[in-house]
């Protein structure tokens, strides 16, 4: 569809904020492959075993990734770390270069629980822009439950940590300004809902007969 429109929805023309956020998700994905490929050229494992490490790294990780609907950055970062830091042993470095892997591995095998556990492990890292995936997943519902809601906490994580904290971009950094714009033009559009609390049911109502 960015084809066929002959480019992305620009910051002052989001009239759809699903498209919009649809667009860059697709382009994040696009690039998190191509970043992946590059560092598992230097990695010196072949595409079957850094594929098997992949989905171990996951499901380690599903403790963390199990807590994202919440919409609670915090806790889930903090849970993160925790089991990230017990994994490498203190080593960051390695989890980073995991995580980059495993993100594009995860994408390019349409494997959502991989790609969401990658990204955890880089948000474990340090590397809040990332909180940009998580967004993406509970908008959709990629691999996680679905909500809006809970996904804006994700995409206003992401955005404030390159806005007032400084941090990198991680996709298209080149493209970073106009994306930060277009994310925060598409959330701030989009009608809002409560997130859904866990242990929340959302029953229809019974005709019990006046019982």
């Amino acid at each position: 569809m960015i084809q066929a429109n002959t480019g992305v929805v620009r910051p002052a023309h989001v009239t759809g904020p699903e498209h919009a956020l649809g667009e860059q998700f697709c382009e994040a994905r696009a690039y998190a492959i191509t970043q992946s490929q590059g560092v598992l050229s230097q990695a010196g494992q072949s595409v079957e075993q850094i594929s098997a490490s992949c989905s171990q790294l996951a499901e380690m990780m599903q403790p963390a990734t199990s807590q994202i609907g919440t919409g609670d950055v915090k806790l889930v970062a903090t849970h993160a770390q925790q089991i990230a830091n017990s994994a490498f042993k203190g080593d960051m470095a390695t989890a980073t270069a995991y995580g980059e892997i495993c993100l594009g591995v995860g994408y390019r095998q349409d494997d959502a629980p991989m790609a969401l556990g990658a990204a955890t492990v880089l948000l474990a890292s340090g590397k809040l822009p990332y909180a940009e995936v998580m967004g993406h997943h509970l908008r959709w519902g990629f691999g996680t439950t679905k909500s809006a809601a809970a996904s804006n906490a994700w995409y206003d994580a992401g955005l404030s940590s390159m806005r007032d904290g400084g941090a990198q971009p991680v996709f298209i950094p080149s493209k970073s300004a106009e994306r930060n714009a277009i994310i925060q033009a598409s959330i701030a559009s989009a009608p809002q809902q409560a997130a859904n609390n866990a242990g929340d049911l959302a029953l229809p109502p019974l005709d019990l007969g006046g019982n």
